[in-house]
């Protein structure tokens, strides 16, 4: 069984203040209800890499047309920044997250759930200082910065790691080359 954040987690990690918690009237699954109204998501971080959108957790804005039918229900909540662009949807009747990358094509799974998408986040703060190409200069940290990474996030949420043969990378696995790169500050 995977390890539960907790909202003391997220303090620690990201300070009392850049930790915000809320209850949107347009989520109807239970788990995402609760951990949004009890742990919270962070609303800053120096891999800067997702913005939540201004008002999440307590307000949620509509995706923006075209909206794909599979994200029917789902609320925009924030943009990830890396290799591609992509609006980040929390699906209010599953709680899963879905990535729609610019221009959009069809979306993806980008995290199973809430937790998992804040969990994602929480240890790339953690781990900022062993990939930051402001702070580390050798090239084998980097490799090993992005391998130590994948395999906590593979450890909670494999999920977004599934690409199916020929398909481009998703959201994370490009996210992990970037850092293996040295591209990320």
């Amino acid at each position: 069984m995977r390890e539960r954040l907790t909202r003391r987690q997220l303090i620690d990690v990201f300070g009392e203040d850049n930790v915000v918690r809320g209850t949107p009237a347009g989520i109807t699954h239970p788990f995402t209800r609760r951990f949004l109204a009890e742990v919270g998501v962070p609303v800053t971080g120096r891999a800067e890499f997702v913005q939540f959108a201004e008002g999440f957790p307590d307000e949620l804005t509509p995706l923006t047309e075209p909206v794909p039918p599979a994200l029917a229900d789902a609320w925009y909540i924030g943009d990830a920044f890396g290799a591609v662009f992509v609006t980040i949807a929390l699906d209010g009747e599953t709680g899963t997250v879905h990535a729609v990358p610019e221009g959009h094509e069809e979306p993806y799974l980008m995290n199973t759930d809430i937790e998992s998408l804040v969990f994602f986040l929480t240890t790339l703060e953690r781990r900022h200082e062993q990939f930051s190409a402001e702070l580390v200069e050798d090239g084998e940290a980097f490799a090993e910065a992005a391998r130590t990474i994948e395999r906590e996030w593979r450890a909670h949420d494999p999920a977004p790691f599934a690409v199916p043969e020929g398909e481009v990378m998703r959201v994370w696995p490009n996210l992990l080359d970037d850092i293996e790169c040295g591209t990320i500050g």
